[in-house]
This record gives structure tokens, C-alpha cells and sequence, in this order.
């Protein structure tokens, strides 16, 4: 893998990632685009409107040995009012699964409430919708809230919290769940 940021203006960072896997490689607990066999390219770019709002966008290329490529666009803007940060953020993934005409949406729109120097407070409401050739694979939406705790300089504990509605199409099914998410994080 090679990362790569060059902040071309004072306003515009652009950033580019490579990625590429051999059949024999094996991760645990990997956070890679697949389990082996493939080329990933990530073109980015971040530009500064003003103090208080950033723009921000990338393309995804995923070449895989399987029968399709997959490919995403993602848009996000955020901005920052007071003690909170607000972002709205669109991700659309072009032959996702690697299968032609199945695309997959998601909307997120969401902010972060400083609460103090070391807790941060957010809530978004996200959209997923996944269409295959024309046909409604899944549709949800869920509420998310997180609360995020500095313990330490090094020291994080983080929880998120999820209640999720939606449906599938083609079964005529529809559901609803919640999650619950904790973890401490360390850094050395």
C-alpha cells in the first residue's frame, strides 16, 4: 500500500492511495478491500471554502479477478458552527458485490457537539439503499448517536449507539434492530 497527500494550495489537499494484493496473502482482522487478489486506486481531494466549511471528494477503482470492477464516488461537506460540526456526506458505488448494474447508495447527514475538551457528542440519521439491474436489493435507514471520551492523550473510549429500520424488497420483509458498539482504543 502507498498513501500520498500534497497539499497543492493552501485551500486544496489532494491525496492518492494504491493498494494492490497477491492471491497468497491471508490478514486477520484486516480492514482491506477483499481477502486477496486484487489493485485498489484512490484519487481525493479536500478543498477549504473558509474557516468554517470543507469540501471534500474521491474516486475508488477496485480491480478485482472477478467478472466486474467496482468503482465509488463519495461527496461530503462540513461545517463547523460554534461547538458543533455538521456534515452532509454521499457515497455511490458503481457495480458493487462486482456485479453489473447493482449499486449501492448511502447518505449521511449528521453532527458532532463538543461537549467539552475531552467528550464529543454526535447523532446522524444515514440512508443505505443497495439496487440490483433495476430491482430493490435492501432499503434502511438508522439513527446513530456516539459519544467519544479522551481518557488520556493516548487513551480513547469510544461508543456508538444504532437503531436501524428497513426493508427488503423483493422478500416484502421488514425489520428493525439496534446495535451497540464500545471500544477503548490505545495508541503507543
Amino acid at each position: 500500500m502507498i498513501n500520498g497527500e500534497f497539499a497543492a494550495t493552501d485551500e486544496l489537499t489532494l491525496t492518492g492511495k494504491v493498494e494492490t494484493l497477491g492471491e497468497d496473502f491471508d490478514g486477520y482482522f484486516d480492514d482491506l478491500e477483499e481477502a486477496n487478489n486484487y489493485n485498489l486506486f484512490n484519487i481525493g481531494a479536500e478543498y477549504v471554502l473558509d474557516e468554517n466549511n470543507t469540501v471534500t471528494g474521491a474516486y475508488t477503482f477496485v480491480d478485482h479477478d472477478k467478472a466486474e470492477d467496482k468503482s465509488t464516488v463519495e461527496l461530503g461537506w462540513d461545517n463547523v458552527y460554534g461547538d458543533f460540526t455538521n456534515m452532509v456526506a454521499v457515497e455511490y458505488t458503481m457495480n458493487d458485490e462486482y456485479t453489473d448494474g447493482y449499486e449501492t447508495r448511502v447518505i449521511e447527514l449528521g453532527t458532532e457537539y463538543a461537549w467539552n475538551e475531552t467528550t464529543t457528542l454526535g447523532a446522524a440519521l444515514v440512508n443505505k439503499d443497495e439496487d440490483n439491474d433495476g430491482s430493490n436489493v435492501i432499503n434502511y435507514n438508522y439513527l446513530k448517536g456516539t459519544l467519544d471520551k479522551e481518557l488520556a492523550d493516548n487513551m480513547a473510549w469510544n461508543t456508538e449507539v444504532k437503531y436501524i429500520m428497513g426493508e427488503v424488497a423483493d422478500a416484502e420483509v421488514e425489520g428493525e434492530g439496534s446495535a451497540l458498539t464500545t471500544s477503548l482504543s490505545v495508541s503507543f
